[in-house]
């Protein structure tokens, strides 16, 4: 069977090493891969401008590396396997990347994942998806909002919050596009319905690790639930290739 091939000309297949073959294709031999009952295959999502991607149901350990080019390495306290993802509490759970290069973003962006809520923060909290921030400032920051459990980006300079709540207990596709520098530029999909948000995006280039699942130094903000992928993009990502993303991913939820 031929391997998946996408838009831009490139799969993510090519960075799928041998030991997570078998997860991937169901099948540890190279030149296999399998396509799902919906007609898509399985990673045919786009990888240009890909600096992130983590098929956190595919990674098991206390350490691991990303699936991209960049392969950067991963360090987890806490955050449980289950074969839908990485499960976190709330309290003091997460995974965290070194800084790199290929991770300070100061353009354009856009994040996606699948994530779902096992409980509702107490009010006054966010829940933390995401973040790139330290004492020196932030580059950016995925949430959800604290007393209504909109979806939320910032800059550290602004907050960019939607108007569709998620609900507990439910799987949801999301994603936050940022065209930087424009007006009513941060665009937030839930299951690819878009929420445009007012304002202008500034993303500032810091050197914080990338945490996933906690704030920065306060674990109050941390995520409770499941995170079952993350993929970040150094580019602003249209309504077609997500829609390309979620379909070729959603059978795994």
């Amino acid at each position: 069977m031929p391997k998946a091939v996408v838009t831009d000309g490139y799969s993510i297949d090519r960075h799928i090493p041998l030991y997570l073959r078998d997860a991937f294709y169901k099948s540890p031999y190279p030149e296999y891969t399998y396509v799902t009952t919906n007609g898509y295959g399985p990673y045919d999502f786009s990888t240009q401008g890909l600096v992130l991607y983590l098929p956190l149901w595919a990674l098991k350990g206390s350490a691991f590396k990303s699936v991209d080019d960049y392969k950067h390495t991963c360090s987890v306290q806490g955050a449980l396997w289950t074969t839908n993802g990485r499960s976190f509490d709330n309290i003091d759970e997460k995974i965290t990347i070194p800084d790199a290069p290929s991770l300070q973003i100061s353009g354009d962006m856009s994040f996606i994942a699948w994530v779902n809520q096992t409980g509702v923060r107490s009010a006054g909290y966010e829940r933390t998806i995401l973040t790139k921030r330290d004492a020196g400032g932030i580059n950016y920051v995925s949430q959800l909002s604290a007393t209504t459990n909109y979806m939320s980006w910032s800059d550290g300079v602004a907050g960019f919050t939607g108007t569709q709540a998620l609900t507990t207990a439910t799987w949801y596709h999301i994603a936050t596009t940022v065209s930087d520098g424009t007006l009513n530029g941060v665009i937030h999909y839930i299951d690819l319905a878009a929420e445009v948000t007012a304002g202008t995006p500034t993303v500032t280039v810091d050197d914080a690790p990338l945490d996933i699942g906690t704030m920065y130094l306060d674990d109050r903000y941390g995520w409770y639930g499941l995170i079952g992928e993350i993929w970040l993009y150094n580019r602003v990502l249209s309504l077609a290739e997500l829609t390309i993303n979620r379909n070729a991913t959603a059978w795994r939820y």
